[in-house]
């Protein structure tokens, strides 16, 4: 799946779309629109899935969200505020609860043309 949009309104527990681990499908690119501050989206397991994967979440709402690995440790060390980017990339995963996930982050000004 390339794109989709998670309306989180309670902490998530995200899946591969192959092989399904249950819960929502993460895709490369996540709109999230949390409804509250602090939930969570924790990752699927990093050794189901080829070094390299790239997954980017943006927080679209007003409200921050936190991007949990597998075992359910933050991927980022903080919260992703409204506005962030997160881009997310598996450098190593042999073992689940010895995957490396590397992580850049941005914030954007939204503004309309007309």
């Amino acid at each position: 799946m390339s794109y989709q949009l998670i309306n989180l309104d309670s902490n998530i527990a995200l899946s591969w779309a192959y092989p399904f681990t249950g819960g929502v499908v993460v895709a490369n690119i996540n709109d999230v629109s949390a409804s509250a501050d602090g939930y969570t989206l924790t990752l699927p397991p990093a050794n189901l899935v080829p070094t390299g994967t790239t997954l980017l979440f943006n927080n679209i709402g007003f409200h921050h969200f936190i991007i949990l690995d597998n075992i359910g440790l933050p991927i980022t060390g903080s919260t992703i505020a409204p506005g962030g980017i997160i881009q997310i990339y598996l450098t190593s995963s042999t073992l689940d609860c010895y995957s490396f996930w590397r992580w850049s982050c941005a914030y954007l000004s939204y503004f309309y043309v007309k």
